[in-house]
């Protein structure tokens, strides 16, 4: 059986995750964490697809996620300056 590929969903983790990382980007550079649930129930998206968003980004490295701080790794600004702030 084929799945179905949702390109639709695909195009809004794109744009979820850099909306995520935006944020923390944002958030680094005044030397604070952001909080998981603001990341996942205030950028204007389903909260289960932000959820999703925001464990896939810190399975990649690029956040840490701690109790219910998110902070941008070293590996997350690197990558969001490469590809997400033009």
């Amino acid at each position: 059986m084929n799945a179905v590929i949702d390109r639709e969903y695909i195009a809004r983790q794109q744009v979820i995750r850099q909306a995520i990382l935006a944020v923390l980007y944002e958030k680094r550079r005044s030397n604070q964490s952001g909080y998981s649930r603001d990341l996942t129930h205030t950028l204007g998206h389903a909260p289960e697809e932000c959820l999703f968003a925001l464990e896939f980004l810190v399975e990649l490295g690029l956040i840490r996620h701690k109790s219910i701080h998110c902070r941008i790794t070293a590996q997350g600004i690197n990558h969001f300056e490469r590809e997400g702030a033009a």
